[in-house]
């Protein structure tokens, strides 16, 4: 658990310091300046996450649903970004629509089974194995 959480924020701070603030906010950053500011997008990057953390567990939400809740939402980008990098006709355009219809479609059927298969709309009924699968 350590390890992943380091590596994590790690990544975090090296998106952060060297995509966005290298690249569009200070061109020509110190060695000095980088260190400070991958420091404060692990700091800033951690408190987000407590905070998110607890928002979450006062809700009732349980680290199992959201953990099943991101497949649903984030894992309809798989194939997309996989006909990105194996076919060649692929437009960026079309991975990125494909993404999207993707969600939305996985959202939608994800709450019409836990509507219709169980009768109610709740963390519960959401949580559900075949309101998942759908």
């Amino acid at each position: 658990v350590t390890s992943s959480g380091s590596a994590e924020l790690i990544a975090i701070s090296s998106l952060f310091t060297y995509d966005i603030y290298r690249t569009y906010i200070n061109k020509n950053a110190t060695p000095k300046q980088t260190i400070l500011v991958s420091r404060c997008a692990v700091v800033a990057f951690g408190v987000l996450m407590g905070i998110l953390a607890v928002v979450l567990n006062v809700a009732g939400v349980s680290l199992g649903w959201v953990y099943l809740a991101m497949g649903v939402l984030i894992g309809s980008a798989v194939f997309p970004i996989a006909a990105c990098l194996m076919w060649s006709r692929c437009t960026a355009h079309g991975a990125i629509a494909g993404a999207f219809i993707g969600q939305w479609s996985g959202l939608t059927f994800w709450l019409i089974w836990a509507k219709v298969g169980y009768g109610e709309l709740s963390l519960t009924t959401t949580g559900k194995d075949y309101p998942m699968l759908a």
